[in-house]
């Protein structure tokens, strides 16, 4: 019996669904386009858009930032929060400094995907960095917008890695793998689309 716990909800397509042209997997990621976004936040909120930094400031308690993309991206996000940062090369990570764990082994998956993955498909995304911001929310998932991660703590920044299980390199691994796998080389709206957009960013990882 089907429930929401263990039950799937195939989506239904006509016979005909592939005439014509297909949309997007991910129907507001259709086109490419330049961002400039700025950001007014409280000054002691550290702030991470898509994109590079142009201009930071802080003004009467108040900081405003500027971030542009250096080329076009199909899907932007803004994080903000009080954390600690660590940077290496080409990777940024912000943590909660009350819970460092697991932060020297995430740092090194992205520079392992991206050295893999940029000889098949093309250099690394847009923001020429990858930043984890980490936030201990409910939420228990991750997700690879372009050049800036979102990564909640329930899922790999908190968990005890052994020799056979690292489970913080993996999904950091796995949603850097998603810089090219959809955002640059996006599935189409259909039957599969999710298996080839996943199923790319985890052979990725495992690679």
């Amino acid at each position: 019996m089907k429930d929401k716990e263990n039950g799937t909800d195939p989506k239904e397509f006509t016979d005909d669904f592939y005439a014509g042209r297909t949309a997007a997997g991910i129907p507001m990621a259709e086109s490419w386009y330049d961002t400039e976004i700025r950001v007014d936040a409280p000054a002691d909120l550290m702030v991470n858009v898509t994109g590079e930094c142009v201009s930071d400031a802080t003004r009467g308690g108040r900081r405003l930032t500027t971030w542009k993309s250096d080329h076009p991206v199909r899907i932007w996000n803004l994080v903000a929060g009080r954390w600690k940062e660590k940077k290496g090369d080409g990777v940024v990570i912000d943590y909660d400094p009350q819970h460092p764990y697991n932060v020297d082994e995430m740092m090194t998956a992205p520079r392992g995907r991206a050295a893999l993955v940029r000889r098949v498909v093309s250099p690394p995304t847009r923001g020429r960095r990858c930043v984890f911001p980490s936030s201990p929310v409910s939420a228990g998932y991750a997700q690879g917008s372009s050049g800036n991660i979102t990564f909640s703590e329930a899922i790999g920044f908190l968990t005890r890695s052994t020799k056979d299980a690292k489970a913080a390199f993996w999904v950091a691994a796995h949603e850097s793998a998603h810089q090219w796998w959809p955002n640059m080389a996006m599935s189409g709206y259909g039957p599969g689309g999710d298996v080839l957009s996943e199923g790319m960013a985890h052979f990725s990882t495992i690679c």
